[in-house]
């Protein structure tokens, strides 16, 4: 018997709906666990087609801000930092 695999672009938008439903206020590590759960999947795996945090925040703003045209201008700007 063979198991179906997802591929790893459905795989990809599994993760951002999940961080979507999960997305706080405020990032902390007890959201990073939720995140995962809420897509079943593995911090690896999580990892693998996110590497950062800001990354996985980067992609759900790109995709948030292209189904709104009048979000495009935040496309446009640049990551801040935290202050140390």
């Amino acid at each position: 018997m063979s198991t179906l695999r997802m591929t790893g672009d459905l795989r990809r938008q599994l993760i951002l709906g999940a961080a979507k439903r999960c997305l706080p206020a405020t990032a902390s590590r007890d959201h990073d666990q939720k995140r995962r759960v809420a897509a079943s999947i593995s911090e690896a795996l999580l990892f693998k087609h996110f590497p950062t945090k800001s990354a996985l925040y980067a992609e759900i703003l790109a995709e948030e801000c292209e189904a709104d045209p009048a979000m495009h201008w935040l496309l446009a700007l640049s990551p801040r930092r935290k202050a140390s």
